[in-house]
């Protein structure tokens, strides 16, 4: 991406690109760029072609033709398939490309093993555009939020991040609602997020873990029928807060040894705000507790997996058990 930006910036364009991944927010965003850079709205020399309409030979002849008052001619090839069941005379087109001429394929699944492929791997570049990183979807975010003109509390962007889809077109419609709904407070609370934000069901089941935690079964079984109101399917629910536990464990474990709470975090496979937050949970419960409640779900998961337990009382069965007070606790008045 930052080397398609360092192009249109520098106006210095590869004679062939290709935009691939499962990213189409980024493709279509990029490729739009591409086009205006090097055709702006000149229309006499740019040929838009799709999987209906894509002919090799129509291209080849539309390139192979000077550019009209103008330095180039560009064709777009928007998802017509070509890396899939293109012949070699793509391949030999692009090849053959004239300097007058720019090639930009969109193709959000590309062969790499196809003629097509290597023709332009070889001629020019190849953007493999995929879903943000959690770096990349927090530095998207502060980007946006600071162009508005708004500034965000720390609290706030943690809970709003964690909260947001993986793919950047979502990820920029949430952002975009939360600074309309901001916009004459001049700084984003937490308030704002939880008013028009509905959050993830990971940050849903980490929340229902939380209130558990703190043996507040109200709060819990509020989070899981809202789950439940909403139409998440149980099974779902019961998935993720198997895994929630099994990481709170594994946080736990990690706690003790001589490592950085980055590379904790990248050991258990979560950002590296949420590693903390694993940690405060695990001491909630501490090491036995843990071992028994993640002994615990395992069971009830397998008893409903192989029909002895239906899906709701086996996730029932799980936020009492996470909730209950231990005889120690009860003596100790918790």
């Amino acid at each position: 991406m930052k080397k398609i930006l360092n192009d249109i910036k520098t106006k210095t364009f590869e004679r062939v690109y290709l935009l691939t991944g499962d990213e189409p927010y980024l493709i279509s965003f990029l490729s739009e760029k591409l086009k205006e850079a090097l055709a702006g709205q000149d229309t006499m020399n740019v040929l838009e072609m799709t999987a209906e309409t894509v002919d090799p030979e129509e291209a080849r002849s539309f390139t192979d033709t000077m550019p009209f008052f103008a330095d180039r001619r560009v064709v777009l090839v928007n998802e017509a398939n070509v890396f899939q069941t293109a012949s070699d005379a793509y391949a030999s087109w692009i090849k053959s490309l004239p300097e007058t001429a720019n090639v930009i394929f969109t193709e959000s699944a590309a062969d790499k093993r196809s003629a097509l492929y290597k023709a332009v791997a070889s001629n020019g570049y190849v953007a493999e555009l995929n879903h943000p990183t959690e770096r990349e979807k927090r530095d998207f975010v502060l980007k946006k939020i600071s162009k508005a003109g708004l500034k965000i509390r720390k609290s706030a962007f943690e809970s709003f991040t964690a909260a947001l889809p993986e793919d950047y077109a979502s990820i920029a419609n949430e952002t975009e609602k939360l600074i309309d709904y901001a916009l004459d407070k001049g700084e984003i609370g937490a308030e704002d997020v939880e008013a028009c934000v509905v959050p993830k069901i990971e940050e849903r089941v980490f929340q229902m873990i939380d209130e558990a935690s703190r043996q507040n079964m109200s709060g819990a079984l509020n989070l899981y029928y809202d789950l439940i109101r909403i139409q998440e399917p149980v099974p779902r629910i019961m998935a993720n807060l198997v895994k929630k536990i099994t990481q709170i464990q594994n946080a736990e474990s990690l706690s003790w040894e001589k490592i950085g709470a980055s590379e904790a975090a990248k050991l258990i496979g979560v950002p590296d705000f949420v590693y903390p937050r694993l940690v405060r949970c695990a001491a909630s419960y501490g090491k036995a507790r843990l071992d028994e409640l993640l002994d615990c779900v395992l069971d009830l998961e397998t008893r409903f997996k192989s029909g002895r337990l239906s899906d709701r009382v086996a996730l029932e069965l799980m936020i009492f058990k996470l909730s209950e007070k231990t005889d120690r606790e009860m003596t100790n008045g918790r």
